[in-house]
Formats: structure tokens, C-alpha cells, sequence
């Protein structure tokens, strides 16, 4: 089951009060209610009124009738098959004849005489079966129709309930799903489904509608009848729309006309009816006929009023009328087309069109048709067979819209237009310098070329692409700015006008050049070598660089005195034999390398020293501490003096004299340890490499000692009396030294101390009582001497207070004052 919830059936009703309360609704009299055939004569209520209940059925309530009992139709959900009534429940014979069939039983019908007040009766029904079931719709149906005729009249009955547009009657049998092996679906479209969980029945039909064309005012009789066919099995009924029995008015389908003017007839053939017309809700005061003219497109409305005993009938009906009486409509959009030969014409596809041109008036059944003039178009000849060369440009087109399905025909025109492809310059090759990594690889900026190609038309956009299929298509365009893969690359370009859309393509070379390749191991240097006190001196500046470029050829080598001026290659310095620095001792000028085939340049510094020797020489006075006698007299290591000298200058030697005579005799030189007895002692020293040699001199200065007194052992207070407290260092720094040039830190052992190494930090708790403790004292300065000596700390405990419970004080009050 589709839903688990049925239609409610109640079988309580009479016929009567099913026809008058439920299903008859005002413009129609009703008269002679009867029911001669149905489940009675086996106990069965075979008809009866149902609700939709929580269901999912299509109608919200009405009458049915059925070839069982009514209420096993729906209410409480049944999966078994529904077979009531028995063999003696008989035919009905009108049944029989209006339907040529034969052996029915188990009918139920309802019957009435009716007067309507229009010539049109209409109401929805639905048929639902056991009969849907296994491949029975082949071969077996109950019996199902609404009979109507003249009241009294010899004429036999007419079925109303037909398959739409046919003559066939709905039953199980015209109207099903294919049964494969069995047979093919029939009129399927009017099927609904199976098992639908609404009702208790196998299947059942769509939503169908009964109607009849008749004369207002004449009273009918109509029998609404169903019958078991051959045996009782397999109940079938039919549910009809509660008050659906209505008289109707047939305005017709809407209209989609190309007439200027329709004629809508709402004629009942009842002299009666008072019409009123309306036109898009508004009522159409002057228009009171049957019939209306309308020359404006529109929704037209009748409402009809018809005198009916003590009520008035009021019967209402609408229809769309569309007049489409219009000849011209707006220009189609240009058919443009780009010039491939530069001469003017294209083959224009105008078949590629039609869908845009009929798109333009709406939805519609058109077809299309292009003239070279429009009475051409007018008279329907000489139409152009497609595609076409245009003949001039623009060029205008007529075109026809013709209605397929009212000859409506349009008129409008098409402009052919061929548009030129855009004209450009094929770019000169890029060529750029590699970078500061030469790997042939750089930064390509190739919007910079944009305005060389297009000559600065602003109409046209520039993409770059890898393949000449992108560049055609437009796709993939390379993202600015570009970093090449190879040294050498053709790149496609594609330039388009973004209004005509039209484009054209060509290449461009991006050519990485490398520029002249220098092998510069250590920094490039010239020494002056200058031998005096002079802080300037005049430099050979290209003999000075000659062992790194010599083995470069096709190159111009110029000097600068900025880097900026290097890389664009301005302000060269002009007397390059004789350059004197601008800055003392130390400068760095910078050298270009260019190459005279590419104009690619190398640049790299150079630094010019007056004296080599002089400015990376270490040339600082020497001090040393005096011993603990302080009788100014000390030992200086000249080796190691020498070894921090030349700490910074490779392949150099330093000698050692005590005055300038011998140090330019190269006599009598100092090695080893020097004593000095008179501070400061001043010496020579000379420092050679084998392009140059500095002289100078430094001094050797003793400084006076620090020494420590000892000390007795420092008694310091506890805070309680466990024996261990945070010291502060600061507080007895006074009790070690008075002499306030001294710096006083605290260790926890002498080769700590000794090394200068883990001070103790101000209120560190001592570990053992007594502590010793190593104090270093130390004067700051070019020598920073120091001494070492052990102290003891002893650690007093606080005092401790006992208390006790004392007696209370008693004092008497003589005065009573209180």
C-alpha cells in the first residue's frame, strides 16, 4: 500500500438523500429518487457516501456505488480480495442493452428525472476494481455506465461514460497498464495506478468527467449503474465527485487567434438566462447577449443568471482569448559574423536563427522564413535558401513567423553584419637578462607587449597561451605575470574586440639571455698597500680586477660608485687608472660586466683598501693584571699577542721590537713572554703579507690587582629556627669590600668561582649550616682582574617564644566610673 490511511464510506444514506445532500448543488430539479437494483436483497448497503478522510484521494467526498458493500471499499485497511454479494443479486438490464453485454449480476444503480437550466451537464467520477489484478483487465470487466435519455422517450439510452474523445466505454478492460505476456496497455493514460492505499480496491482510473449535451428546461432521466459481469467476484464501484452534477457553460479552449476580433458563445438555449460579460474582472456594463466580440487580447468571464423556482442558478465561466493581430514586431538581434579574407561578406547559416527568432514571441508552433524585401516576405517568394553570402554590409533581411497553428504571420528583419577581425602588429621578441640565479628562467611581465600588438587600441584584449588550440578557443590563459620553463619559448597570443567578439592569433619569442658569468670565490678586493698614515690612496681599478675578467671576451667593464648606478649602468667612473676613495681606509665601489652581444650585465662589489693590513689587523692596547704583590711588574705572551693580531689576515706574519730601529733593521725581535717592568710599555710591531707590509705600534699595560682580605665567618639571622634562610647577598657585600669600583658575586664552589661560572642569585638558601661559600670580587675593565676567596656563614636561629595561659587581672572600680 501506497498510504496506510482509507476514505471513510458510510452506507447509511438513502438514494435520495445521496443525489439531493450530495452530489446535486443548485441549477438543476431533481425528481423520482429510486434505486431498483442493489445489494439489499443480500443484506449489503451496495451504495453509499464517502469523505477523503486522512487519505490521499482525489476527491474530497461523494456518492459511490459499487458491485458489494460499499463500506468494504474503504474504512479499515483490506488486503484480501473484495468479493461480496451473491448469485442472487441480479442484472440490471438497461445496463445489459446499452452496453451490448450479457450475464451481469450484483448491480447497483441510482436513478433520477432532472431539469436543468443549461444545455450542457457534466460531473467527475472514478472507477475503481478488483478487476486489476493478474492479467483479468485482458480478458474480463464489470459492467459500468450513465445512461441518460428524454424523460418518457422511446429513444434508447446514451452512455456518458466514455473514454475522452472516443465512443468506448470506461471500463476495466479499456483502460489499463500493459500486462506483459498477456496483452497491451489500453488508453493508459486514463490509469492511475495500482494499490494506491486509499481504497480497498486493486486499481483504479483518473480523475474522469461525464458530460451531456442537452436542452435546458426539458426534464431527463439519467441511471448511474454498475454490475458484476459472469460471476460475483472481484467487486468493482464508482466514486462521483460530491456536488459535481452541475449544469455548465462550454466557452470553448482558450484562443489563440490571428484574427483582429473573436466571437466567444455562451449559449445555453435557454431563454431565461440573463448574461453578464466581464474583461479581466471588470464587468462589460453594455454587454448582456449569449455571445461576445472581443477585438482585445484578454480573460473573459460570463456569469449567468437563470430564474429556478424560489432560487436564482448561477452558472460562470471564463476563457483566454490571445489576438495576435500584430504584423511587425522589433528588430532579431544582428546576426553578426567575422570577416576570415578581409573582403567584406561571410556565408551567413540563417537556419542557425530560427530557435532565437521564434524564441522571440513566446512559446508557439512557428515556422520560419527570410526574404531580400519585404513584400517578398508579404507575398511568401523568392525566399533565401540558406545559408547565404551576404551582398553588401550590413545587410537587412526580412523575415516571416508564420503560426502553424492559426497562419498568424509575423513580419520582422535581421541584420547581417561582418565585422572585422582586429588588426595588429606580430610582437618583436622579448629578450630579458636572467636573473640573480642563472638557470635561464625569469619573471615575464608580457602585458607590457599588450599595447606594442594591438597599437594601443582599446577595443581589443590580449591573452598569452601555451598551445595555438587555446589561444583559438580562449582557453587557459597564461596568468600574469609569466615565469618561463626554457631559455627560449614561443608562446601563442590571441587578440580579441570584446564587442564584435571577433579575434585573430599570433606568436611571440621570450628569449632569456645569460649575462657574462664571473667566478667569484671570495669577496673581490685591491689593496693599496700604502705604507703611510695617509686614510686615502689612488687604486688601478681595472688592473686590480684583470684576473677575473680576462678570460671573458665580448664584455664592457665599467665602475660606479653606487650599486644603482651599476645595474643601470649611469655615471661610470671615468679615471679608472687613478681612483682615489672617497671613503677612509675602507670603500666598496661596484663593478659592471656587460655583455656587448646581449647588453646583459653582471654586477658585483668591489672593495678598495688603503692598506689591507691596516683595516683587518686587530691593533688593540694589551692589558694584564698585576700578581698579588703589585710590584708592577708582568709577563705579556707576545705569541698569543700575535695570533689575535693577524686573527683576521690570511697568510700574514707579525713581528715584535722594541723600537722603531730595530723593527726597520728587522732586528732584535721579541718573541715569547715579554716582561714589562714599566707600564705602559710601548713596542713595534710589523705585520707582512707577501704583497704588503704595515707597521705600528700597540702598548702593553699592567693594571693593579684586587685583593680580598679574609673574613671571619658572618653570622646571619634565621627567620625561624630550622637553620636554612634565603641570604641576601647585598646585605654583607660591605663586610667583604669597602671599595665601591668592586663588583662582589657569591658561588657554591672555588673553580666556579675561578671560571666566573653559576652565580648565586641574590636569596639563595643555604644547604649546609655553616655554609661556605666562594666570593669573586672583580674591578671592570680592559683587563678585568679579579680575586677569589672563601667565606663562612653561619646561620643563628630566631629566638622562640613560648606562651602560656597567664591569670586574669582583677582591678575593683573605687569611683564607679567605670
Amino acid at each position: 500500500m501506497v498510504n496506510s490511511q482509507n476514505i471513510s464510506v458510510n452506507s447509511s444514506f438513502t438514494a435520495q438523500e445521496l443525489i439531493e445532500n450530495h452530489l446535486i448543488e443548485g441549477c438543476v430539479e431533481v425528481s423520482n429518487i429510486t434505486s431498483s437494483a442493489n445489494g439489499g436483497i443480500n443484506n449489503l448497503n451496495s451504495f453509499g457516501y464517502f469523505e477523503r478522510d486522512l487519505s490521499n484521494f482525489p476527491f474530497e467526498n461523494g456518492i459511490m456505488l459499487s458491485t458489494g458493500d460499499a463500506q468494504s471499499g474503504g474504512n479499515t485497511i483490506n488486503n484480501n480480495p473484495l468479493n461480496d454479494g451473491e448469485m442472487s443479486w441480479g442484472p440490471d438490464l438497461d445496463l445489459e442493452t446499452a452496453l451490448g453485454i450479457s450475464n451481469t449480476l450484483n448491480a447497483t444503480n441510482i436513478e433520477f428525472d432532472f431539469i436543468s437550466s443549461s444545455n450542457l451537464i457534466q460531473f467527475n467520477y472514478i472507477l475503481a476494481s478488483e478487476e486489476y489484478f493478474g492479467n483479468f483487465p485482458c480478458d474480463y470487466s464489470d459492467g459500468f455506465a450513465f445512461l441518460i435519455k428524454k424523460k418518457d422517450s422511446e429513444d434508447p439510452y446514451t452512455n456518458i461514460a466514455l473514454i475522452p474523445g472516443t465512443t468506448i466505454p470506461v471500463n476495466t478492460n479499456t483502460i489499463h497498464d500493459e500486462i506483459v505476456g498477456f496483452c497491451d496497455a489500453a488508453n493508459n493514460t486514463y490509469f492511475d495506478g495500482y494499490s494506491m492505499g486509499d481504497t480497498n480496491y486493486n486499481g483504479r482510473t483518473t480523475v474522469l468527467t461525464a458530460s451531456a449535451t442537452i436542452s435546458p428546461n426539458i426534464q431527463y432521466h439519467i441511471k448511474l449503474v454498475i454490475a458484476d459481469q459472469t460471476d460475483e467476484n472481484y467487486d468493482s464501484a464508482v466514486f462521483i465527485q460530491g456536488n459535481s452534477f452541475n449544469p455548465t457553460v462550454d466557452l470553448g479552449p482558450d484562443v489563440n487567434s490571428c484574427e483582429d476580433s473573436h466571437i466567444i458563445d455562451a449559449d445555453l438555449g435557454n431563454p431565461l438566462a440573463i448574461y453578464a460579460w466581464y474583461q479581466n474582472g471588470s464587468l462589460l456594463p453594455l454587454e448582456t447577449n449569449s455571445t461576445l466580440e472581443v477585438i482585445e487580447s484578454g480573460t473573459y468571464s460570463v456569469e449567468i443568471s437563470i430564474p429556478l423556482e424560489n432560487i436564482n442558478c448561477v452558472i460562470e465561466e471564463d476563457i483566454v482569448v490571445t489576438l495576435n493581430n500584430i504584423e511587425n514586431i522589433s528588430p532579431l538581434d544582428n546576426y553578426e559574423l567575422c570577416d576570415t579574407n578581409g573582403d567584406n561578406s561571410e556565408i551567413f547559416d540563417l537556419n542557425s536563427i530560427d530557435d532565437s527568432a521564434i524564441a522571440s514571441l513566446g512559446i508557439g508552433n512557428y515556422s520560419v522564413a527570410y526574404f531580400n524585401s519585404f513584400i517578398d516576405a508579404q507575398n511568401n517568394e523568392n525566399s533565401i535558401s540558406a545559408p547565404m553570402t551576404n551582398i553588401s554590409n550590413p545587410q537587412i533581411i526580412h523575415v516571416s513567423l508564420t503560426n502553424n497553428d492559426n497562419g498568424c504571420v509575423v513580419f520582422t528583419t535581421l541584420t547581417l553584419i561582418v565585422n572585422d577581425i582586429p588588426n595588429i602588429i606580430n610582437p618583436s621578441p622579448i629578450e630579458v637578462c636572467d636573473d640573480g640565479i642563472i638557470d635561464g628562467s625569469t619573471i615575464f611581465d608580457l602585458t607590457n607587449n599588450d599595447s606594442e600588438i594591438t597599437q594601443g587600441n582599446s577595443e581589443l584584449s590580449v591573452t598569452y597561451h601555451f598551445t595555438e588550440e587555446e589561444a583559438n578557443n580562449g582557453t587557459n590563459a597564461i596568468p600574469q605575470p609569466y615565469v618561463n620553463t626554457y631559455p627560449s619559448e614561443i608562446l601563442f597570443v590571441r587578440v580579441i574586440n570584446q564587442e564584435t567578439g571577433c579575434f585573430t592569433t599570433t606568436t611571440i619569442n621570450l628569449i632569456v639571455n645569460t649575462p657574462p658569468v664571473l667566478e667569484l670565490e671570495t669577496p673581490a678586493i685591491i689593496n693599496a698597500c700604502d705604507q703611510s698614515d695617509s686614510f686615502y690612496a689612488d687604486f688601478d681599478l681595472q688592473e686590480g680586477i684583470s684576473n677575473l675578467i680576462d678570460d671573458l671576451e665580448d664584455v664592457l667593464v665599467s665602475f660606479h660608485e653606487t650599486e644603482l648606478d651599476a645595474e643601470t649602468g649611469e655615471n661610470a667612473i671615468f679615471d679608472t687608472a687613478n681612483y682615489e676613495n672617497i671613503d677612509p681606509n675602507t670603500q666598496i665601489i661596484y663593478v659592471r660586466v656587460e655583455s656587448t652581444d646581449t647588453g646583459c650585465a653582471t654586477v658585483f662589489p668591489l672593495t678598495l683598501y688603503v692598506n689591507f693590513l691596516k683595516s683587518h689587523g686587530i691593533y688593540n692596547d694589551v692589558y694584564e693584571c698585576d700578581d698579588i704583590s703589585g710590584d708592577g711588574i708582568e709577563n705579556f705572551n707576545l705569541t698569543a699577542i700575535g695570533n689575535n693580531v693577524v686573527k683576521h689576515l690570511d697568510d700574514a706574519t707579525v713581528s715584535f721590537f722594541e723600537n722603531e730601529f730595530d723593527m726597520n733593521a728587522n732586528t732584535n725581535q721579541l718573541t715569547g713572554l715579554y716582561e714589562v717592568s714599566s707600564s705602559p710599555q710601548t713596542i713595534f710591531v710589523k705585520v707582512e703579507t707577501p704583497e704588503c707590509i704595515y707597521k705600528t705600534t700597540i702598548k702593553l699595560i699592567i693594571s693593579p690587582p684586587v685583593i680580598l682580605s679574609p673574613v671571619d665567618p658572618i653570622d646571619y639571622c634565621d627567620t625561624n629556627d630550622d637553620g636554612f634562610t634565603a641570604i641576601d647577598f647585598t646585605s654583607i657585600n660591605d663586610y667583604i669590600s669597602a671599595n665601591v669600583d668592586v663588583s662582589l658575586k657569591y658561588f657554591i664552589s672555588e673553580a666556579n668561582a675561578l671560571n666566573n661560572a653559576y652565580p648565586l642569585s641574590n636569596g639563595w638558601t643555604n644547604t649546609s649550616n655553616p655554609q661556605t661559600l666562594y666570593v669573586r670580587a672583580t674591578i671592570d675593565g680592559p683587563a678585568t682582574c679579579f680575586d677569589v676567596m672563601p667565606i663562612t656563614i653561619n646561620i643563628i636561629p630566631a629566638p622562640t617564644v613560648i606562651t602560656h595561659q597567664l591569670d586574669d587581672i582583677v582591678i575593683c572600680d573605687d569611683d564607679q566610673d567605670g
